[in-house]
């Protein structure tokens, strides 16, 4: 079986990530984003509201965003969660086992 270090196939990208583990590559999405943090001082924007102006606005803009859409899909699944047997009356695990003669037939 292959895999990502391995697999030809795949992207030169892929093949890099899959050597990845999750700390590197989450160090390396750190890096990413304050590279891109960063970029906001090497460029005039034309705002067209004086909130724009604020250095970093759009990146704090995307952090509350985020932080908002995880809070409220937390709420959600407070308001939704169904219990672990919420469906067992029409699932297939709550039918009888088949026969041995029922098995070959399937």
């Amino acid at each position: 079986m292959m895999n990502a270090k391995t697999d030809t196939s795949l992207p030169a990208i892929a093949r890099l990530l899959g050597r990845l583990d999750g700390r590197m590559l989450f160090w390396l999405l750190v890096l990413a984003g304050v590279l891109l943090a960063l970029s906001d001082f090497a460029y005039h924007r034309h705002e067209i509201f004086d909130f724009e102006a604020v250095p970093l606005f759009y990146a704090g803009f995307a952090a509350a965003s985020v932080l908002v859409l995880v809070l409220a899909g937390g709420i959600f699944r407070a308001l939704f969660k169904r219990g672990e047997n919420f469906y067992a009356p029409f699932s297939t695990d709550s039918e009888p086992p088949l026969k041995a003669q029922e098995r070959d037939h399937a």
